[in-house]
This record gives structure tokens, sequence and C-alpha cells, in this order.
């Protein structure tokens, strides 16, 4: 009876062993899911943030890329207006070089029949001096 009785604390021994290799198996399994799903969310919020930095950078280059544009475009547009003043100055510089041209001619052609005149009437006293002596 006592063999028996051995027997049976040892089956009950091996059996609450037993269970308890199994709850700590279960357990085991239950912390590896757990740090797996935690892993996995580090992992996905790691890749969320290098897909967040490359479109950050992504944005950053293209407003670079824009902002160069608009330089380059402003630029060009700056060097337009320039060459337009130039143009427009020259132009002024041409048309006063022209009235002052217009204005000297008509200047000297007015000394010119000042001249002629004084030379006419110079022939004219001459003429007449002549004349009365």
């Amino acid at each position: 009876e006592e063999a028996m009785r051995l027997l049976q604390l040892q089956a009950e021994a091996e059996e609450v062993e037993q269970r308890r290799l199994e709850a700590k198996a279960v357990k085991a399994k239950e912390d590896r899911e757990v740090l797996t799903a935690a892993l996995n969310k580090q992992l996905a919020m790691k890749q969320a943030e290098k897909e967040k930095d490359a479109a950050e950078k992504k944005a950053y280059a293209k407003k670079i890329n824009d902002d160069h544009a608009e330089y380059v475009r402003k630029e060009a547009d700056l060097k337009a207006h320039r060459k337009q003043i130039d143009r427009s100055h020259k132009s002024d510089v041409v048309q006063q070089m022209h009235s002052d041209l217009q204005r000297r001619y008509a200047a000297a052609v007015d000394e010119m029949n000042r001249n002629e005149q004084n030379l006419n009437k110079g022939f004219l006293a001459q003429i007449e001096g002549t004349k009365i002596a």
C-alpha cells in the first residue's frame, strides 16, 4: 500500500511538474508574442520616422529647387529690365544729342544769316558811301 501511495505521489508530482512546465511554456510563448509585438511596433515607428524624414528631405529639396528657379527667373527679369533701361537711356541720350545738334544748327544758321545781313549792310553802306563821295 505504501508503494502504491509513493507511486501515486510520484505521479501527482510529475503531473504538477508537467502542468508547471506547460504553464511556463505558455507564459514564455505569451512573453515572446508581447516582445515580438513590441519589436514590430518599434520597427514600424522607425520605418514611419524614416519615411517622414525622407518626405521632409524631398519637400526641402523641392523648395530649394523652386527657390532657385524663382531666383533664376528674377535674375533674368532683372537683366531684361536693365537692358530695357539701357536702351531707353541710350535712346534718351541720342534724342538729347539730336536736340542739341538741331539747336546748334539753328543757332549757326541764325548767326550765318546775321553775318550775311551785316555783310550786306556793310556793302550797302560802302556802296552808299561811294555814291555820296
